[in-house]
């Protein structure tokens, strides 16, 4: 076969049909029927196409679409690049004004004026859904939609779109260079996208432009028949369908709004498949004259196929409320765009008919109160404030207020929890109550962690989430569900990272609480831990869902019941966690690797800390494992913890990469140790507080963001440690050695440090801010950028001593010290050597 033709595509290609341009390209090629078979079958995953069929292509019949692939891979490989983009090209157009001049012969058998009438009851539908009451409210989408905002970045330059631009996509006609257009719009769950879709399909629906609202969950095949000329034209119906009867219609310009790209592949379809059947839709409408735009809403909309040039693809994403990017919250990205939440407020009241309130609420004011995520997202907002005014009934208090009380007097737990029982009860009464809402809740729990174990963005099947479910009952309410209500319809409850999280520690509780109750059952207990490793084998750990725990167990500690503070039944998990969950020398379900039953052992020693630090709070003792009736150490635990490995960074071999996060950090919290081997031990994120960590050793340990406050090392060794971004704060060190060890991008906060060495220890961008010294020696350690900061500014830092130590780029931080506590030390600055106030230069 002749490779890399440079040979382009013939000048009038309008003239060709599909045939002969096959037969020209085969030319090209200098195949024969059996050569281009043999070498065809490469790309037709061994699919081989016969001898006399190829004759075919090339003398009457069009080649099947579903070979058009395997056909593109074969111009790539065989045309030099610029000339295989061409050919494509070609063949998309000479199919597409094929499929156009049959469709010009059917047309004469079909009434334009029905096609205009099905477009006309598509629009009604599109409206009525605009104008449909919220669920168990009096106002609709139309009463609360505001302009959102939206930014495109090209080639590291932004540009800020608003509604009338992206009205002006859709609206897009047709040139000889540009036959329609792309947008695919992104955010997070919760940022306006289904409600900026509906709008824009509604909008469009008042102009001379054909709407194609479609919904990802009801894409489908089926056509437009003609048995009701009255009935509604909505979105089950194929997007084929719709650009038929575009194509016969009067409508010079359609546009296929797409919304829930996700749930396309979640509902069993292929979305690449689906978005390569849009763009082949253009170039029919493209030969009939027309013009068709597609718009895209998901999370992540990706383009799976080779983008052709005439076609542009825009990448917009939705600005938050706040006029950041959606779902960063606060002062985590640049703002970009207008502070819309004061409208939305506005407006909020207006639709729900309260009283005007110039005042906003703190969490949609400020970027500091808690629940600022909520106050970047519409439909968050909307729930908050939902639930908050619902709270205090006919108050006289002006409605910022009744908010703000709502907020401050619960703790993120409880608003999540509420959250979750009102979401359940709109399941549960959309069902027409044959689901009651905490059995809709045990379902929600089990989509997150679904969404969990595929991992945050990644679209899931029911099946998937069919997987998950373990109990029977709930097994049959998800099915229930299922069959009354689309299960993808409770997004973004169900994609929501952060209360997917919420709903994952609020099912891992319970299932920590099961085993607590079944303990003094074996039939009972076996089943509780099956359970349990069929849970907590599930995802990996993150620090979100770690503090969701925390709380859940404070929560439980206090007013469940099922945990009494005298009893301290929960330490009877910790020889389960010795024995690897193991019950009754039998061997557990649901365990199907070591990473497994580390995942699951760790989750549940974790658990067991979060009702130990409670313990903690109110009884203000550590726990002291030599002290308890359980032979249980830290060693055990070691034999089920797994140790990711510590890569080396390309750029410095000082620097280390930061590791994966893991439940161990918090898991230390309220413990008293003594005497123990942590070493080999990586720390990876978490928030340690309240330990005391006497004589033990922490060689060869990795702390990787981690946060440790009023915790106590005392007498303990770290010996070539790792800290990467890590934080102590009103910590305590006390006859403690650092030897070898690697301090970067830490902070050392309002800590006592006492009889301390560090011993050829290298601190890079390490603040020592406020923090007390005694008899601490710093032997043959390299500092960069690091900052010592007294409380008071004028006051010179006391008990420090610098031996033989290295000070590179420190002028910036002018560290005050006595004379006397340097010893043979060197600074260095850029530009050369740098002799500071009071330090002798050698």
């Amino acid at each position: 076969m002749r490779k890399n033709i440079t040979i382009p595509p013939p000048s009038q290609l309008h003239s060709f049909g599909p045939s002969q341009l096959f037969r020209f390209f085969f030319r090209l090629g200098r195949w024969t029927e059996e050569s281009f078979s043999d070498d065809f079958q490469t790309y037709t995953r061994g699919k081989l196409i016969s001898p006399v069929t190829i004759n075919k292509w090339k003398n009457h019949d069009v080649i099947p679409t579903r070979y058009s692939g395997a056909l593109f891979k074969l111009i790539e490989d065989i045309f030099d690049p610029p000339h295989a983009k061409d050919w494509i090209a070609a063949f998309e157009v000479t199919w597409a004004s094929h499929i156009a001049r049959v469709e010009e012969t059917d047309a004469h058998s079909v009434n334009r004026e029905r096609s205009d009438n099905i477009t006309a009851r598509h629009n009604r539908w599109i409206h009525s859904l605009y104008e449909q009451k919220i669920f168990g409210e009096s106002f609709s989408t139309r009463d609360l939609f505001i302009p959102l905002q939206l930014v495109e970045t090209e080639h590291d330059e932004i540009s800020l779109y608003e509604i009338d631009d992206l009205l002006a996509l859709a609206a897009a006609g047709t040139t000889h260079k540009q036959m329609g257009q792309w947008g695919l719009i992104s955010g997070p769950a919760g940022s306006g996208k289904s409600m900026l879709a509906l709008h824009l399909a509604n909008a469009l629906a008042q102009t001379d432009v054909m709407p194609i609202f479609l919904r990802g969950q009801n894409i489908s095949d089926i056509d437009i028949g003609d048995d009701d000329t009255n009935h509604p034209i909505i979105d089950s119906y194929s997007a084929r369908s719709f650009l038929k009867h575009f194509r016969i219609g009067t409508k010079q310009t359609a546009c296929i709004i797409l919304d829930g790209f996700e749930d396309i592949g979640a509902a069993g379809r292929d979305s690449a498949k689906i978005l390569s059947d849009f763009r082949l839709e253009q170039n029919i409408c493209s030969a009939h004259g027309k013009a068709l735009n597609i718009i895209v809403f998901g999370r992540n909309p990706e383009v799976k196929f080779k983008p052709n040039p005439n076609y542009p693809i825009r990448q917009i994403e939705i600005l938050g409320l706040d006029g950041r990017l959606a779902g960063t919250g606060g002062t985590t990205a640049s703002l970009l765009g207008k502070d819309l939440r004061p409208n939305w407020w506005e407006r909020y009241l207006e639709a729900n008919h309260s009283k005007p309130d110039a005042t906003l609420p703190d969490f949609l004011s400020t970027d500091y109160a808690d629940f600022v995520e909520f106050g970047t997202s519409p439909f968050w907002s909307f729930q908050l404030c939902q639930m908050a005014l619902a709270s205090q009934g006919n108050s006289d208090l002006p409605a910022h207020e009744i908010v703000n009380r709502f907020t401050y007097t619960m703790s993120g737990n409880e608003i999540y929890s509420r959250l979750v029982t009102q979401i359940s009860e709109n399941i549960s009464n959309g069902c027409e109550k044959t689901i009651q809402p905490s059995e809709a809740v045990s379902v929600l729990q089990h989509i997150a962690l679904a969404q969990w174990k595929a991992g945050f963005g990644t679209p899931i099947s029911a099946n998937q989430i069919f997987a998950t479910i373990r109990d029977e009952e709930t097994r049959r309410q998800f099915k229930a569900m299922q069959n009354q209500t689309s299960t993808l319809s409770f997004q973004p409850c169900a994609t929501s990272e952060t209360l997917s999280y919420y709903l994952i520690a609020s099912l891992i509780l319970d299932r920590f609480i099961e085993i607590i109750n079944a303990i003094e059952t074996p039939g009972k207990l076996n089943a509780a831990l099956e359970t349990w490793a069929a849970v907590s084998s599930q995802g990996k750990p993150n620090p979100q869902l770690a503090d969701f725990c925390q709380k859940e167990a404070s929560l439980r500690y206090s007013h469940s019941g099922n945990i009494k503070l005298d009893s301290a039944k929960f330490d009877a998990v910790l020889p389960m966690i010795k024995n690897k969950l193991v019950p009754a020398d039998k061997a557990i379900q649901g365990i199907d690797s070591v990473r497994d039953l580390s995942n699951s052992g760790c989750l549940l020693f974790f658990i067991w800390s979060c009702f130990n630090l409670e313990r903690y709070n109110q009884t203000g003792s550590q726990h002291n494992f030599s002290e308890s009736d359980y032979d249980f150490t830290l060693r055990d635990l070691k034999q089920i913890q797994l140790k990711p490995s510590s890569e080396f960074s390309p750029h410095s071999v000082l620097a280390h990469e930061a590791v994966a996060p893991s439940f161990l950090t918090p898991s230390l919290s309220a413990l008293h140790l003594r005497s123990e081997d942590l070493s080999q031990f990586s720390f990876g994120m978490g928030h340690l507080e309240f330990g005391i960590l006497e004589t033990s050793r922490f060689g060869l340990t990795h702390w990787s963001h981690a946060k440790i406050s009023n915790t106590h090392f005392k007498e303990s060794s770290f010996q070539n440690a790792i800290f990467h971004g890590c934080r102590w704060i009103k910590s305590e060190f006390s006859s403690c050695l650092f030897h070898g060890s690697n301090i970067q991008n830490s902070d050392i906060l309002d800590c006592q440090i006492t009889d301390i060495i560090f011993s050829q220890c290298f601190l890079d961008n390490v603040s020592f801010t406020s923090s007390n010294f005694e008899n601490v020696i710093f032997d043959r350690c390299i500092f960069t950028q690091c900052h010592f900061t007294a409380e008071d500014q004028d006051v010179s830092i006391d008990g420090v001593k610098f031996k033989h130590c290295t000070f590179l780029s420190m002028e910036d931080s002018k560290p005050k010290f006595h004379q006397t506590s340097f010893e043979s030390c060197i600074f260095q600055s850029e530009t050369g050597p740098l002799k500071a106030s009071g330090a002798p230069l050698t």
